[in-house]
C-alpha cells in the first residue's frame, strides 16, 4: 500500500508491505517514524478530517477507508538530537564564569529608599 503524507510544505510517499495487506494504525504510525523521523508521540496524523493517530493501535486502515494513494496530513517535530549535559564538564557553567556576568537592569543607589 502506497500512502501520501503532507508533512510542512512536502509531499512524502510512504509504503506499506506485508504478506497479508492487513495494515493497522501502529504500522503507518511506526513506518512514518522510520521513514520521516518524526516520534510516535509527536505525531498527529488527518485523514478527512478524523485524527487517525487517536485511533486504536489495532485498527485497520480499511475501517478508516484510507486505501492505496490516500493523502494524509501529518503535524509534528522531528527528533533533535539532544546532548546529554551531563556527558562532560564542558556543558556546566562554573561558578566563577556566573559571578563574572555583569548584572543588567535597574542598579539601585545605597542608601536611597524606593517607593
Amino acid at each position: 500500500m502506497k500512502l501520501q503524507i503532507r508533512y510542512g510544505s512536502d509531499l512524502h510517499e510512504i509504503c506499506l508491505a506485508n504478506k497479508h495487506d492487513q495494515f493497522h494504525v501502529q504500522d503507518l504510525l511506526e513506518q512514518i517514524e522510520k521513514d520521516l523521523q518524526v516520534p510516535i508521540s509527536n505525531q498527529s496524523l488527518m485523514f478527512k478530517g478524523q485524527r487517525v493517530d487517536q485511533q486504536a493501535t489495532t485498527t485497520n486502515l480499511n475501517d478508516l477507508y484510507i486505501f492505496n494513494n490516500s493523502k494524509l496530513i501529518l503535524t509534528g517535530t522531528q527528533q533533535q538530537q539532544v546532548q546529554n549535559k551531563d556527558c562532560c564538564l564542558d556543558h556546566e557553567p562554573k561558578k566563577h564564569e556566573l559571578s563574572s556576568i555583569p548584572p543588567t537592569g535597574f542598579t539601585p543607589e545605597p542608601n536611597k529608599n524606593y517607593e
